[in-house]
């Protein structure tokens, strides 16, 4: 399970839910991606997703 995910349980329906944990704006968010991906984890847990995918931190060749 994702570590960000693992304190929570997973959905009831058996079948594993996995969204992409980024867009092109992430970098862009105020106090940080990851910091604000913590902070939603008992919305995104409730609403059924049981892993979160994140790229490793990097920066792009690319400005967009």
């Amino acid at each position: 399970m994702s570590p960000l995910l693992h304190h929570h349980p997973p959905n009831n329906d058996g079948f594993t839910n996995i969204v992409s944990g980024f867009n092109w704006e992430s970098s862009k968010k105020k106090g940080g991606w990851y910091n604000f991906l913590i902070k939603s984890i008992p919305e995104i847990a409730a609403s059924g997703i049981t892993h979160v995918w994140l790229p490793p931190p990097s920066h792009s060749a690319s400005s967009e």
